[in-house]
């Protein structure tokens, strides 16, 4: 239980995931069929569980996109696409 803390909701993030510091990180259930995807202990809220690999961020500290680029901006059903992008670590 977070008793009241603040779960410390990363401002800047439109999908409303809690920052790295948040008490909420590893709070939840400690069951081994409510894990995260990664294995560690559940999150409080709606990214932690079992049920949050469809939307799970991943480890941090990996490859950032940018300078994307698509072949077309919009495409039908069934026809191709080129997707130019440069990756960079930090």
């Amino acid at each position: 239980f977070l008793n009241n803390a603040d779960p410390l909701i990363d401002p800047l993030d439109a999908y409303r995931f809690t920052s790295d510091s948040s008490p909420a990180i590893d709070a939840g259930r400690p069951t081994q069929k409510d894990r995260d995807p990664d294995g560690s202990i559940a999150d409080i809220g709606a990214w932690g569980g079992r049920y949050s690999r469809g939307w799970y961020r991943g480890p941090t500290g990996g490859p950032t996109l940018q300078d994307v680029s698509l072949s077309k901006q919009q495409v039908q059903p069934g026809e191709t696409i080129t997707i130019r992008a440069t990756a960079i670590t930090d």
